[in-house]
This record gives C-alpha cells, structure tokens and sequence, in this order.
C-alpha cells in the first residue's frame, strides 16, 4: 500500500510516541490527529527534547575564558607576602603547598609579566567559594574581599567545619549569601573585579609563608548579552535567557558552555547537595574539576561549610 508523505509523517509521529512517549512526556501529550501544524508542532518539541537530551550526555568541560585580571599575582595554591590587599610584584612560582587549594582553574605553572591571572566570572551578587582542606590544616581561618587593592571586608577567625573522628580531608565550602543573610555585606558590583583571599593560621612554623589561596571573580548581569560585558572574543549569549529553555539539572551545563566558573561549580554544588546519590551529577561534578586540573581533588568528599559570624567592613 502506498502512503502519501503527510501519512507516512504521521505514522512516524504515532510510532515516536509509543515508543519514547514514557521518556519524553512532553511528547506523549501532543496529540497526532489533525491539522499538519501540530505534527510540525510535534517535530519542534522532539527536537528541542532529544537536544536537551544530548547535552547532557555532554561531559563538562570548562574552557576557561580570556579574561586577564590586573597586573598582581597570586596562585590558587598561592602564598605570596605581602599585604592582605598588595602585591608582591616579582616573578614568582607557583607555590606547590597543599593544606589550602580553591576550587578554581588553573592559571599558569609560571608567573611572568606576560602571563597574568584570568578572572573568573559569577552571576550572584554574594558567591560561594569552595577550597580544598588538607586533613592536618587548621581549624579556623580569616577571609578577605578586596576591590582595586582596598579591603571591602573581612571575616577573621572563622570557623572551618569539623572533621571526621579520622581527621580526613575533604571540600569546605564558603557560602557569602548565607553569610549576607545575617551580616550587611555589600553586593558585588557587576563589572567590577575583585579579589577574594582566605588564609589559615601559621602556627607550625613563622619562617614559613602563611598558607593561603585567593582568585579574582567578576559579577556580570545575566541579563545582557555577553559580548557587551566581557573584553574578550565571546558570543551574544544572554545566561537569563539560556537559564529559561532548560530544567535545573542542566545550569551547571549553561554556564560551563558560556565560562562562569563560579556558577558552574555553585549550581553543581546545589545539585550534589539535593541529590546526593545521583550518580551523573557526580561525574558531571567530577568531570568538571578533573577539567580544570583538579583530578585529585574531584573525588574528595564535601566535608561542610565554613562558620562565619562577624564580618568587619571597611568604611574607607
């Protein structure tokens, strides 16, 4: 029997349903009887569905954009003297201690005057910041905001989360927003540059450098196009925009793709935390710190959040 294309396309539509409607329910809902304009309609949603479907099976792979901060340097394995908000000028290697590491991409294994820092980006007015704790670190630290080499504020003394009876290692996170909740931290401003510092307490040894990590972040408005906002070569896309096609489950995906690193990893962290046992969102969490040089770490548990009660700001 010979069928006409617009029954054989309803055909297949019919054969689509049943055999992805339990997978697609979106699908399953759009009915085949009709005008041509619901098949049409019904293409549309199986595209826009099996696209969605397809990046997910897409591993997270952050690609790092070429946004240079200022002239200062530091490492997030850093430990260069100096004020809580100057710099050391001098080139300098990249300290290679391991009781504090952020979790942050890398910037280079060498800093010179031809390779500066790349600033990482964010959406949020108040930013996590999440770092590594060596199992024998200490058990308070101080936290630092600085904006053109002047201290926004500080937390001294903080307190880091407790750790197992075996003392082990693991992920701390640092959540300003919940901090804002209780304290009157200043917002960051979008499109300024800021540098964040966290150090530990060095009671093991004076002749040593403080341990210490810090990395730059910048605020941008999620709702202006990208390439109005950043200095480097990067497309129109509007994040707000992106954010509304997709489900919750695939921010972290919206951001690794456009490079808001600190998004990325914070909308990932919200997933781990409300689905513990989901065995994708952690390879994504692992795929993406394993794509920034953080393998070791990547399997390394969440051990709590840091304690922040009195934060002091400058009044400069």
């Amino acid at each position: 029997m010979n069928f006409s294309k617009y029954q054989r396309t309803i055909s297949l539509a019919v054969l689509m349903l049943l055999g992805i409607g339990s997978t697609f329910p979106v699908l399953a809902s759009v009915t085949v009887s009709g005008s041509g304009d619901r098949v049409t309609k019904l293409a549309q949603n199986q595209e826009v569905l099996l696209t969605q479907a397809l990046r997910r099976r897409k591993p997270l792979r952050f690609p790092n954009l070429n946004v240079k901060a200022p002239n200062n340097r530091k490492s997030r394995f850093g430990a260069v003297r100096g004020g809580v908000c100057q710099y050391n000028q001098s080139t300098t290697k990249r300290n290679i201690q391991k009781d504090i590491i952020a979790l942050i991409p890398p910037n280079s294994l060498l800093l010179t005057a031809q390779k500066t820092e790349k600033i990482q980006l964010t959406t949020a007015a108040h930013p996590t910041v999440l770092f590594y704790l060596s199992e024998n670190a200490a058990t308070t630290a101080s936290f630092y905001l600085c904006k053109n080499n002047t201290l926004v504020y500080q937390a001294l003394d903080f307190e880091l989360p407790n750790k197992t009876s075996n003392n082990a290692d693991g992920i701390v996170v640092l959540n300003l927003a919940d901090v804002a909740k209780n304290q009157n931290l200043p917002e960051l401003k979008i499109g300024e540059n800021y540098r964040w510092q966290i150090k530990l307490p060095n009671n093991s040894d004076a002749s040593k450098p403080t341990p210490n990590i810090s990395g730059w972040m910048r605020r941008i408005d999620a709702k202006v196009p990208l390439n109005k906002q950043l200095e480097t070569n990067i497309s129109n896309t509007v994040i707000a925009d992106e954010l509304e096609k997709v489900s919750s489950v695939d921010y972290p995906l919206v951001y690794v793709e456009n490079g808001i690193w600190y998004s990325a990893i914070n909308s990932l962290l919200e997933l781990i935390q409300t689905n513990p046992q989901d065995p994708q969102i952690r390879k994504d969490w692992e795929g993406l710190l394993t794509s920034v040089n953080l393998t070791e770490i990547a399997k390394k548990p969440i051990i709590g959040a840091a304690t922040i009660k009195d934060v002091q700001l400058n009044d400069e």
